[in-house]
């Protein structure tokens, strides 16, 4: 009767193991115990080396961008600098760093041209775009920017091959021309909060059709689009009438676009990332991350089947995270933690469905490898 009873206890006490596992919030990943019997609820960092690799570099990186599989670009604003980290078919890593040719240009953000097989770089600091020709490993520079302290952040490249940037200094939009080399600007957005001279337009992306520009405008609180054929500005209302954050209190910081021209924003005064509902009564399906005060920054959508996956970065917490890219609001993010004192900025996806990650406190370069997330299998245990 005793070793009945005793058996009993050890099986309800495998069960309530098994609960409380399962049952804990996304932000801790487990470890694999197939193998070992062993039971690992802390969180994995990068320094385990399991879906994590780091690559060291010799700056700070803020925005990423990949042109290949297992090839990504990015910036180095504090070095001056633009990198390429490759890894070749044998699993050898190059990385090469390269300065821009005006001093102290603080490269800011970059965007890859398949066509041209170039990079094409804002310089926030010296009013003007750069320019690197892949193939050549030639590095030049475009004609300074109208409006003298423009301050160019987000780029991307729309459509018809013409690059748009967002120009924080002066609430305009740049448009550069490549075949006619030349520098277009939008008339100044008027702020509309009070007080607010300057809404710090930060972030850039570009609908399928090139019709419409969207910037991020987080002083102001606001997601502003831009129509190229009216070349007029309308503001999308970041809260519906129950949200119970005010739209006043939100700060869209960067931007993705998912298939059917979805846009997906960070706010990092609220902890949350959102879902654009452009002429719906909700405006904005937004996702509280996990962790809380995480101030999530980079954000990108990846094409990892389905309706792919949206990731982002919480660079005070140390974690990059997920979320399906569906109109579901009751879906939790998923997080990961990254080593300490990382802090995580920008995040891209190669179209191999690798994860990049630019760690601009530890100085390196991260890999996050699919599954993305690592499951825990216990065993059942009986004993007589």
């Amino acid at each position: 009767m005793l070793n009945k009873f005793l058996r009993l206890i050890l099986l309800l006490s495998i069960g309530l193991i098994t609960l409380v596992v399962s049952s804990r919030p996304s932000s801790f990943v487990l470890a694999d115990s197939a193998k070992s019997n062993e039971l690992n609820v802390a969180v994995r960092s990068a320094t385990q080396k399991d879906l994590i690799t780091e690559y060291p570099i010799s700056g700070s990186a803020l925005n990423i961008v990949s042109s290949a599989p297992n090839n990504v670009w990015f910036t180095m604003p504090a070095s001056n600098k633009i990198g390429n980290l490759t890894i070749d078919a044998d699993g050898i890593v190059t990385i090469n760093e390269y300065s821009a040719l005006t001093a102290n240009s603080e490269p800011y953000d970059l965007v890859y041209d398949g066509n041209l097989n170039v990079i094409w770089f804002t310089q926030k600091s010296a009013n003007q775009l750069g320019r690197f020709d892949i193939a050549t490993e030639t590095m030049s520079e475009i004609s300074t920017i109208p409006t003298a302290n423009s301050m160019p952040t987000g780029i991307s490249i729309a459509p018809d091959g013409s690059i748009w940037f967002a120009e924080s200094g002066t609430n305009k939009l740049g448009q550069y021309v490549p075949s006619t080399n030349s520098i277009n600007e939008s008339a100044a957005y008027v702020p509309a909060t009070a007080g607010v001279t300057n809404a710090e337009f930060t972030d850039v992306v570009i609908s399928s059709s090139g019709d419409r520009i969207w910037v991020s405008a987080p002083a102001d609180h606001k997601v502003l689009q831009y129509s190229t054929q009216t070349s007029t500005f309308s503001s999308l209302a970041l809260s519906a009438p129950l949200d119970p954050i005010l739209g006043t209190t939100r700060r869209p910081y960067n931007l993705t676009v998912a298939p059917n021209n979805i846009v997906w924003l960070t706010d990092i005064a609220n902890n949350q990332i959102g879902q654009l509902f452009q002429g719906t009564l909700a405006n904005v399906a937004w996702y509280t991350l996990p962790t809380s005060n995480s101030n999530p920054a980079g954000i990108a959508f990846g094409d990892t089947g389905g309706s792919g996956t949206i990731f982002f970065t919480g660079s005070t917490t140390d974690r990059v995270g997920s979320l399906t890219n569906s109109n579901d609001s009751t879906i939790v993010p998923s997080e990961y933690g990254l080593a300490n004192g990382s802090q995580p900025a920008g995040i891209t996806v190669d179209s191999s469905g690798n994860v990049w990650i630019a760690q601009g406190g530890s100085n390196t370069i991260a890999l996050w490898s699919a599954p993305y997330y690592q499951t825990i299998y216990l065993p059942i245990i009986e004993r007589n």
